[in-house]
């Protein structure tokens, strides 16, 4: 049995390269298990800061100001949060009684 896991490990991990990367995600997993709570609301806002960093260099492209490209995707985006908010709240109120 030894010999045959010996064998696996030399197979899949002689190459340094996929070793650090079998080390970094079982890392990041036991990781992402012991605090992702405080994570995940990390990971949102920084996807989330991604995903709008777009619309505002894609506004900037088109020759808007950068101030003012930030304000419309902010705008735009908490308008949409709100009415999303607005629409959902009350189905969820209703499903949950």
């Amino acid at each position: 049995m030894i010999k045959l896991l010996n064998d696996w490990y030399r197979e899949h991990f002689n190459d340094p390269q996929v070793a650090i990367l079998a080390i970094l995600l079982v890392a990041s997993a036991t990781l992402l298990y012991f605090i992702g709570d405080i994570l995940v609301p990390l990971l949102a806002a920084v996807i989330i800061a991604y995903l709008l960093d777009g619309v505002v260099i894609t506004c900037i492209k088109h020759r808007v100001p950068r101030a003012v490209a930030i304000a419309f995707t902010f705008s735009i985006f908490v308008i949409s949060l709100t009415v999303l908010l607005v629409i959902l709240a009350p189905l969820l109120v209703k499903q949950g009684t």
